[in-house]
């Protein structure tokens, strides 16, 4: 299969490029039927679960997106993005479902542990704990995004939601929100109060 895919693999990434650019111009339907094809003839060239459980969390198939991003951490059990993404998708599959909270928590924290510098991967661990009622770390997460990347819109959209007693923290975030926003940002919604997260993600944060 390798031996395959290595010969492949302009042709791969031609398709895998296209479909991205499909994805940053709204074309979602064209790049799904890439991410499809993709997904089904090469998934063991590593972007594309990644990418593709990214687009399906995007058109709110989130169910769809954890199985597609499982199968990428099947395929490598090391990219932080996959283990971020999945986050993301579990957390907004079955945010009732203490177990798939648990695992949410889990996959965000092994990105941030993987790449600590990374900005984004903060945000989502916030927007986990914040999904979960977590405010006070969902809030330090946040901060520690913002640290990292000061352009994230959904940090400063959350962080709003947690700083209303706080006139000046509460506008500054406003602000950011809409300063740097993108087109597929909503609101995230409480969930499951129950989750055994505190001691990994207090450690991270140490």
């Amino acid at each position: 299969a390798e031996e395959i895919l290595s010969k492949a693999l302009p042709y791969v990434e031609a398709k895998f490029n296209l479909a991205l650019t499909y994805m940053r111009n709204g074309k979602e339907r064209f790049a799904e039927a890439l991410f499809v094809k993709l997904f089904e003839d090469c998934a063991e060239y590593e972007p594309v679960c990644a990418s593709y459980g990214h687009l399906l969390c995007q058109q709110q198939h989130f169910a769809d997106a954890v199985e597609v991003l499982k199968e990428g951490l099947r395929i490598n059990p090391y990219d932080p993005l996959m283990y971020n993404n999945l986050a993301e998708a579990l957390i907004r599959a079955h945010p009732d479902w203490s177990e798939s909270v648990v695992e949410a928590v889990m996959n965000g924290c092994v990105a941030v542990e993987v790449e600590p510098t990374e900005g984004v991967y903060w945000d989502t661990v916030g927007f986990v704990l914040n999904a979960v009622n977590d405010k006070t770390l969902a809030k330090r997460c946040f901060e520690k995004a913002l640290l990292l990347n000061h352009t994230l819109a959904t940090s400063y959209q959350q962080l709003s939601t947690l700083c209303q007693d706080n006139a000046e923290d509460f506008v500054r975030c406003l602000k950011g929100a809409l300063n740097f926003a993108t087109p597929h940002m909503f609101a995230v919604s409480s969930a499951h109060p129950d989750v055994y997260h505190t001691k990994a993600c207090s450690q991270l944060l140490s």
